[in-house]
Formats: C-alpha cells, sequence, structure tokens
C-alpha cells in the first residue's frame, strides 16, 4: 500500500534521488502542468517489509506557491495530495534562529498557536504551506 506524507515548503538543503526506480513523484500545477518529476526506488526500512523515501527539492522563491497537487505512482497503485483530495493539517514547528525542527504535529488545530515569538510554525494542508511567526500569520 501506498502512503504519501504531506509537502512542506521550508529552506533546507536539496536531497535527490540518487538513481531511477519503480517509483514517481509528480507535482503539479492548477492547470495540469508538471512543475517537477522525478524516479526513484525505495529505502528499505529496518522495521518489517516495506521502505520509505524523502526529497527536498529546490524551489526558485514563488514557484512552490504553483504547486497544487502531488501524485505518488508504485508497482502498487497511485496516491495523490491536493486537488479535491483532502488532507488534516500537519505542522512543524521550527527555532527561528537556528532553523532546528522542534516538533511535528498531525492533524494540527488552529487553536493550538505557538507560545514564543522563538518559533516558527510552518502549516500544510498536504501540498500548500503557510507560515506562522511567534503566533501570528
Amino acid at each position: 500500500m501506498l502512503t504519501l506524507e504531506p509537502a512542506i515548503h521550508m529552506t533546507a538543503p536539496a536531497v535527490l534521488p540518487v538513481e531511477d526506480g519503480p517509483y514517481r513523484v509528480e507535482g503539479f500545477n492548477e492547470n495540469g502542468a508538471s512543475l517537477f518529476s522525478l524516479s526513484f526506488s525505495l529505502t528499505e526500512t529496518e522495521y518489517g517489509s516495506g521502505g520509505d523515501f524523502y526529497f527536498a527539492l529546490p524551489f526558485e522563491a514563488g514557484a512552490a506557491d504553483e504547486l497544487t497537487r502531488i501524485q505518488l505512482l508504485g508497482p502498487e497503485g497511485e496516491i495523490e495530495l491536493g486537488g479535491a483530495v483532502p488532507s488534516p493539517d500537519l505542522a512543524v514547528v521550527t527555532n527561528r534562529q537556528t532553523g532546528r525542527i522542534q516538533s511535528i504535529i498531525r492533524e494540527w488545530d488552529e487553536t493550538l498557536l505557538p507560545i514564543s515569538p522563538e518559533v516558527d510554525v510552518l502549516v500544510t494542508d498536504g501540498v500548500s504551506t503557510r507560515r506562522i511567526i511567534g503566533g501570528m500569520e
């Protein structure tokens, strides 16, 4: 069974696939045009069967705002985020000075605003990300 975790737009070093494989992740804009397409193999996990992947894609400023849908295709089928597929919000809390991730919160509740001006919160609906700085959007 395929699982696609939410995408988060954040500053990070690029991490791209090392080699092509039977899986493909692709991002589209609202007109259906492809913004990126990556072929890859899964990295086997040490806990049971299956594998996972993580990529950090380089985007020019503003280009990530065009992303409206992400699709994962593999031998098991396909799954997508965005478009007509609702996804619960996920939040990533980072230290404003270091950029280090302090917490990842699934099913983010808007009433849980940061209590410190020293943190940023990146909230994603699976495809689009908005930034909350110290409790203010």
